[in-house]
């Protein structure tokens, strides 16, 4: 009996521990804003408006789009979609995509990538512009992108509806199939 003791305090203490552990991710809300002024996101617009396996909607879209603002505030945006994206949402999706199109923020631009693939232009742009980091959850492993993505800062996004939350570190491809993570915060203080 007097063996069983120590193991019982032992067992509650580990599950003490856990129990905190556990709390304070659960606890733990976005991150706080980073000043990213002069920094560039450049959102790969069609792949999140396809986040659902039912539907394309463009509140996937502008959730994203919303948390990037919050997050990296004075930060420009790029949306870039593929030319077809607009026609696979409902009449009023497809108003307010126009609208944006047309008179989006002045910090914030939507494209449609018309003759050309929206992930080739979202890579080259990020390879002329040092200071941009690709939101996406594609990781770019077709045909010339294996080549574009290396040296490019790629953050991923996930979904968990109604939010969406922003990885905390982006991945850099190094080569063709090797990649580092960096933490967004050390990425933007680094400028």
């Amino acid at each position: 009996m007097s063996d069983i003791v120590p193991l019982v305090l032992s067992l509650a203490l580990v599950g003490l521990v856990v129990y905190a552990f556990v709390q304070m991710f659960r606890s733990a809300g976005p991150a706080p804003p980073i000043d990213a002024e002069g920094w560039t996101l450049v959102v790969d617009g069609s792949n999140f408006a396809h986040w659902s396996d039912e539907d394309v909607q463009l509140q996937y879209l502008l959730q994203v789009v919303e948390a990037l603002e919050r997050r990296f505030q004075h930060a420009d945006l790029r949306v870039y979609c593929d030319a077809n994206l607009k026609y696979k949402f409902d009449d009023e999706d497809q108003s307010t995509f126009e609208d944006l199109l047309r008179d989006a923020p002045s910090h914030m631009v939507f494209k449609e990538s018309h003759g050309r693939e929206a992930d080739d232009a979202i890579l080259e742009y990020a390879q002329n512009h040092p200071e941009t980091i690709v939101v996406s959850n594609d990781r770019f492993g077709k045909g010339d992108e294996i080549e574009l993505r290396v040296g490019v800062p790629l953050l991923q996004v996930e979904r968990n509806p109604p939010a969406v939350r922003l990885a905390d570190q982006v991945d850099i491809y190094q080569d063709h199939d090797r990649a580092a993570t960096r933490s967004v915060d050390e990425l933007i203080a680094s400028d």
